[in-house]
C-alpha cells in the first residue's frame, strides 16, 4: 500500500491573516443581516414543532443567536 505525504508551506504569519479575515468577514455578514432584519425585510420565526436543531443550518441558528 502506498502513502501519499503533502507538504504546504505558506509565509510566516499568513494563516493567521486568513483566519483574522474570515473573522471579519462573519462580522459584517452578522451586521448586515441584522441590518435586514431592523429594515423589515427580514423576519425571524421560531422553527415548527416537527423541526429540531439537527434541522436547522447552522449559519441561521448561529445568527438568530446574536
Amino acid at each position: 500500500m502506498r502513502e501519499h505525504f503533502i507538504r504546504i508551506e505558506v509565509e510566516d504569519g499568513e494563516v493567521e491573516q486568513i483566519i483574522q479575515e474570515l473573522y471579519a468577514a462573519q462580522e459584517k455578514i452578522y451586521q448586515c443581516y441584522n441590518r435586514l432584519i431592523s429594515l423589515g425585510v427580514v423576519t425571524v420565526k421560531p422553527p415548527a414543532a416537527t423541526d429540531g436543531p439537527a434541522n436547522q443550518s447552522s449559519f441561521s441558528s448561529s445568527l438568530t443567536n446574536e
